[in-house]
């Protein structure tokens, strides 16, 4: 639990892929698996949410398989994912255009917390 809230929460996305790429942890149970954005487009009109799903799924897996999967984790989790999207629309220059992507961040973010 402490190596999966680590990851979640104390290191930079980039940071984080960056020991998914090394697999880093697997010898302590971590599921590293990831389908991406599910359904949804990794990137939608441009915006790279692609880190922010993987970092995602990694906290939906790990936590189920750890059983502490509540409502109350759940909500922590989501709001990470969120988190991770707007670090990354902070990277747009154009005001507008980060306007815009966290408005789509916000989506993703709703779709989560309904779906799951």
């Amino acid at each position: 639990q402490k190596a999966t809230d680590h990851y979640l929460f104390n290191v930079t996305i980039d940071q984080f892929i960056a020991a998914r790429n090394a697999q880093d942890g697997t010898s302590m149970g971590l599921n590293w698996t990831s389908n991406g954005c599910s359904v949804a487009p990794d990137d939608p009109f441009g915006f790279d949410f692609l880190k922010a799903c993987t970092r995602h799924d990694f906290g939906y897996r790990n936590y189920k398989q750890q059983r502490r999967c509540e409502s109350a984790h759940k909500k922590v989790l989501d709001l990470n994912f969120r988190n991770d999207m707007y670090t990354q629309c902070a990277k747009e220059r154009d005001e507008r255009t980060r306007d815009a992507c966290e408005n789509v961040a916000a989506l993703y973010y709703s779709s989560v917390k309904i779906f799951g």
